[in-house]
């Protein structure tokens, strides 16, 4: 079954950068597989909407490093949390990870606003900004 729902346009770009991270990261073939499959899924909507030029962009870009600082940072996290390791290194992750997801945050933003996304992600944190 396939269910297709409105997002924000950045959503569609975030969730792309993240399946091509997980392309470089999995190496069990059939997770590989799904991702690969959603992958093509959404950049088949990517196409129909004439929208490939964005992935040479500087905010695709940054979101793209932005995810896989995420992913590494929470790679690391997952791993000392099974080691039962919460000194000052885990402190910095933790920290280091939503301080990483507020700048996704900012960066989808202007992803939304560049392209007059009439969908936007709202967050609750009392200091972001929902222009």
């Amino acid at each position: 079954m396939l269910i297709k729902i409105p997002v924000a346009v950045a959503e569609l770009f975030d969730k792309i950068s993240i399946l091509q991270i997980k392309q470089q990261q999995l190496h069990d073939p059939k997770r590989l597989q799904h991702a690969s499959h959603e992958l093509e899924e959404l950049m088949m909507i990517v196409k129909q909407h004439q929208l490939l030029s964005f992935l040479e962009s500087n905010l695709f870009t940054q979101l793209c490093e932005t995810n896989q600082t995420l992913w590494d940072v929470c790679e690391d996290r997952r791993q000392m949390e099974q080691l039962q390791r919460f000194d000052q290194n885990f402190i910095e992750k933790s920290r280091l990870e939503y301080q990483s997801n507020d700048d996704r945050a900012k960066i989808k933003q202007q992803i939304n606003q560049h392209f007059g996304s009439t969908i936007v992600e709202v967050k609750s944190y009392k200091y972001f900004s929902h222009d």
